[in-house]
């Protein structure tokens, strides 16, 4: 009857105006946000199991760090060994820097190594940003025009987008760039090899040659000293950390897009690349502007004897250099740079930034040998 409809309505009605909010709430939590947490749960396990499998995410890291950190020993001897003999060679810059000749150094590259049988392999490619008029070869950034390049499509640029791809080559021309420094000292070892060789004791005996093979000694113990600490203690050990985080509660592709660029934001915080370590980094770059100054001087002229009326005031006629007092200022400047380096570095990690470099700067730095630095002219 309509009375009974009547009071049922207003039975009813007075009960939902007795439900406080909190209660709807929790109704609501209920019926909408738990079911929609469980849909959402099954898509990005589906995006995930997408990402991990079927694009082979992991295999993507993989090369990445094989080919732009070098980390594939095979592949970055042939490609830097290639480029800089072919710096060394060619008459104009147009011979080293187009297509068929910088495809051929990759190409060569991957064949050579385990990285021929890579998939992704085929996304790699040079890119010139500009050709110069000539190469500066005493510059550390002879080859700043030259980016190494990734392709990717949807939905992988989810993941290495085009900033990140940028950050990755930003990375491989600053390890390039310390690979050319040590492979100059390396042919600088050779040329004095040899210059032994064919002049013999009487060289072997000279003052200036031992001083001039202390002085490369001092490079090389820099350089490799860099090359160990970005090998071991930026590129492996952020490889680890981040495979262990990897292994760890990933559940979405925001955490694999996220845990990526901590990855990547690691290897370049350690690799000096960011803005709070630019006074350190472009000290490092003017000691590889001193390296290759000193390069240029020792192999501008050949050894020859001493002349003959100095010869008889020292009483013995030896082998000198007619560059070796520019190879000296070379030192000189190389000692003064290298303290102000430990300095920086010192200052660095006292303030708790950077503490991964206090190896570095414990070995090039071995028992204070340049706590107290005095050139000595000879």
């Amino acid at each position: 009857t309509e009375r009974e409809d009547d009071s049922v309505s207003k039975a009813l009605e007075k009960e939902l105006n007795s439900v406080d909010v909190l209660t709807i709430t929790r109704f609501l939590q209920y019926s909408l946000v738990i079911p929609l947490k469980a849909h959402m749960e099954i898509v990005n396990n589906e995006i995930l199991k997408m990402y991990l499998y079927d694009l082979d995410i992991l295999g993507h890291f993989e090369s990445l760090r094989n080919y732009f950190l070098l980390m594939d020993g095979e592949f970055s001897t042939h490609i830097c060994d290639n480029l800089f003999h072919r710096l060394e060679t060619v008459r104009a810059p147009e011979e080293l820097l187009n297509y068929q000749t910088l495809h051929s150094i990759l190409n060569g590259a991957l064949y050579s190594s385990s990285a021929g049988t890579d998939p992704n392999a085929n996304r790699l490619s040079f890119i010139v940003c500009q050709v110069p008029e000539k190469f500066d070869l005493y510059s550390p950034n002879v080859f700043s025009m030259l980016n190494l390049s990734y392709r990717v499509e949807w939905p992988l640029n989810l993941i290495f987008s085009m900033e990140t791809i940028e950050q990755y080559t930003n990375v491989f021309k600053y390890l390039v760039k310390v690979r050319r420094v040590s492979y100059v000292l390396e042919d600088s070892f050779q040329l004095l090899k040899e210059a032994s060789k064919r002049l013999g004791k009487p060289l072997l005996h000279s003052p200036q040659y031992a001083r001039v093979q202390l002085i490369r000694h001092k490079l090389s113990h820099l350089v490799n000293a860099l090359k160990n600490y970005i090998t071991s203690s930026v590129l492996h050990a952020s490889w680890e950390a981040f495979r262990d985080d990897l292994q760890d509660s990933t559940e979405t592709m925001e955490d694999l897009f996220r845990k990526h660029r901590t990855y990547l934001k690691r290897v370049i915080f350690l690799c000096l690349l960011n803005k709070r370590s630019i006074e350190f980094y472009n000290n490092i770059e003017q000691i590889f502007r001193v390296v290759l100054r000193f390069y240029r001087h020792l192999r501008s002229k050949e050894w020859r004897l001493q002349e003959p009326a100095l010869a008889a005031a020292n009483g013995m006629q030896y082998y000198v250099h007619p560059r070796y007092r520019q190879i000296l200022d070379d030192e000189v400047d190389f000692e003064k740079l290298i303290k102000y380096t430990i300095f920086l570095g010192n200052k660095m990690y006292d303030h708790g930034y950077q503490k991964e470099i206090s190896e570095f700067l414990h070995v090039i730095n071995i028992n204070g040998y340049y706590d107290d630095v005095k050139p000595v002219v000879s």
